[in-house]
């Protein structure tokens, strides 16, 4: 017993040491190059004396661009050479802005690293902007709808709807930040005597909103997910006898036990191909079995949507307060403009039911909750 208890401790501690081995804590020197459309730019970055700027005579990226800059520095790999050298370079363009209150910014869409060790070549190309990445137009609202829903409410509607403009064709991810989070205080009613604090009204009212569809949108995203990985086991799902649209049909399938054998027959063949799915169903079965366990999760997920506001509304006042910003701020830019947009569809889909005020709506829905 004892050399068989010192076999899988060996073998655990080679598969850790492994494991650490493939991430590199080490720097290394890299070579940036980025492309340089203007002359004012290259007139501005010149004064610094830091970079090397010169004709792009080898028609790197394009022949269009005229100049091409070159920066040397140390990191752990290439997308944090790239990350310093463009916050160091839109550094000394805010300096240069101030002194002479021009407009020059820096987004380029291509960047070439090279590795001075190993003379590995990294091209990387500009990165989807953190405020739309996931986004999905499945649940687009009607423009009808919408200018219905503004003028009708009258309720600083249009305001977040102004706010939520500016987030979006802003360029920097923390204004984009204080904008939607201006858009949530513009767009949420607040009791302001002998109420709650400011911030736990509108956790509420946001948590009673987001949490309406919740159970619905898991249900359409494991069909999608199904969809994508066998067509075939959509026939499946819509051949019982059930009426009703394909989810509920899944629905049906995941907690209902007179479609036990065909649960089965779904969860066999996604293991066979994507296990991780089937996983997914077998969790949802477990939890959605008794009313019990729904509510257990759905209080999860209201208590899990609670934290994460008051995540973002942290991250605002660091940013308000002190300009400092926490590693996750992009991830929690990406909620806080899925929360706006999501607040805005369910002022559209009550209005289109008959409710006329936004203090009626919002006490509907925390109705729901509690």
């Amino acid at each position: 017993m004892p050399l068989i208890y010192h076999i899988r401790q060996s073998l655990a501690h080679f598969s850790v040491r492994y494991c650490l081995s493939c991430f590199s804590s080490s720097r290394r020197k890299y070579c940036v190059y980025l492309p340089i459309n203007s002359i004012k730019q290259k007139k501005a970055l010149d004064d610094y004396g830091i970079f090397k700027i010169a004709e792009n005579v080898y028609e790197l990226f394009d022949s269009s661009i005229p100049y091409i800059l070159k920066y040397e520095c140390e990191a752990s790999d290439p997308y944090s050479a790239r990350e310093y050298v463009l916050n160091l370079i839109n550094f000394c363009l805010a300096v240069n802005q101030f002194i002479k209150h021009n407009k020059y910014d820096f987004y380029p869409k291509y960047t070439e690293v090279f590795d001075k060790e190993s003379r590995k070549v990294t091209f990387i190309r500009k990165p989807e902007p953190t405020i739309v990445r996931g986004y999905t137009n499945a649940e687009e609202i009607e423009l009808n709808d919408l200018l219905e829903t503004c003028l009708g409410l009258n309720a600083g509607a249009f305001q977040v709807l102004q706010l939520h403009s500016s987030a979006i064709t802003s360029k920097n991810t923390d204004n984009q930040l204080i904008n939607l989070w201006t858009a949530v205080e513009v767009a949420v009613p607040v009791i302001r005597k002998d109420g709650l604090s400011r911030i736990n009204q509108i956790s509420n009212v946001f948590t009673s909103i987001l949490s309406e569809n919740y159970f619905s949108t898991l249900i359409h995203q494991l069909l999608l997910d199904i969809k994508t990985t066998d067509n075939t086991l959509l026939d499946i799902i819509d051949g019982i006898e059930y009426d009703g649209s394909l989810e509920l049909k899944l629905l049906a399938i995941l907690i209902l036990q007179k479609y036990t054998n065909v649960y089965d027959e779904i969860s066999t063949r996604l293991l066979q191909s994507v296990p991780l799915l089937a996983c997914r169903m077998q969790r949802y079965k477990n939890r959605w079995s008794t009313t019990q366990s729904l509510k257990e999760a759905y209080r999860a997920h209201v208590e899990r949507l609670s934290q994460q506001i008051m995540r973002i509304y942290r991250t605002r006042n660091m940013l308000v307060h002190d300009g400092s910003s926490l590693r996750y701020s992009d991830y929690v830019l990406q909620n806080l403009h899925y929360y706006v947009d999501s607040f805005v569809r369910v002022l559209s889909i009550y209005y289109k039911a008959g409710y006329r005020s936004l203090n009626t709506i919002v006490d509907a829905t925390l109705f729901r909750v509690y």
